[in-house]
């Protein structure tokens, strides 16, 4: 057993252990802890800036799904939090600026 949350299925309520999603999860297992670390390392190269998830979309080329849960996690592990910021996606609608720890504190 693992002290990370993520390691296991976070979805599993959402799809009720649907096989295709089991099989999306497996897929990425390995892959989750490297994709949050491209992500927490955008945000961290972008400064007191931040980075909005859509933001680290385009800049990455990665898909809405696999950046909007590489942020969650990275929220819920500490690697990331929310500014207070806010700043338009591209379809206009407000989403929170992502910046890391240390960077809150400067």
């Amino acid at each position: 057993m693992t002290d990370n949350p993520f390691d296991g299925d976070p979805t599993r309520n959402y799809h009720g252990g649907n096989q295709e999603s089991t099989d999306a999860h497996e897929s990425i297992r390995a892959e989750k802890a490297r994709l949050r670390a491209r992500v927490v390392r955008y945000v961290e190269r972008r400064g007191q800036r931040g980075a909005t998830c859509d933001e680290i979309e385009v800049a990455s080329g990665m898909t809405h799904q696999t950046i909007s849960a590489r942020c969650t996690e990275a929220k819920a592990l500490g690697e990331v939090v929310d500014s207070g910021q806010r700043r338009p996606t591209r379809t206009g609608r407000n989403a929170a600026v992502l910046i890391t720890p240390s960077q809150a504190t400067t």
